[in-house]
């Protein structure tokens, strides 16, 4: 029974605990990992999401704030779990997206990463003037 344990719980964790409490027991409102990258003319946000169905996640943007939401079930085979470490629950992730053409805003889900290219809004250069001085 003991060697379906990961190696890591063979030893003492002082810091397992810790990390349990920070999780929370279902995991819900956590976040996930997500790289940004600028590539001149739009943004790229890739996030990962592995084992996630498509259906369940979801992109959503208003009052200039764009949120990716993803949600995992826990599934119940039977039998007792001797070790459990996926999370389950509900993640989340906001993004400020006042600098972006929210209608040409793509989504892409593929292998496990979620992948948004964001078109950026045109920059409006103020115009210049001369200021006399009093």
């Amino acid at each position: 029974m003991f060697d379906l344990m990961p190696r890591k719980y063979t030893t003492y964790n002082p810091f397992r605990e810790m990390e349990k409490f920070f999780a929370g027991a279902s995991g819900a409102d956590r976040e996930f990992r997500t790289d940004v990258r600028d590539e001149n003319d739009a943004y790229t946000i890739e996030a990962e999401l592995p084992g996630f169905a498509k259906e369940d996640i979801n992109v959503d943007v208003a009052n200039d704030v764009l949120t990716i939401t993803a949600e995992r079930k826990p599934v119940e085979n039977g039998g007792e779990y001797i070790c459990r470490e996926r999370l389950f629950g509900t993640f989340s992730r906001s993004f400020d997206v006042s600098s972006v053409k929210v209608d040409g805003i793509s989504v892409r889900y593929e292998n496990g990463l979620l992948t948004l290219t964001l078109p950026k809004k045109d920059s409006v250069i103020p115009a210049s003037r001369h200021l006399d001085i009093e």
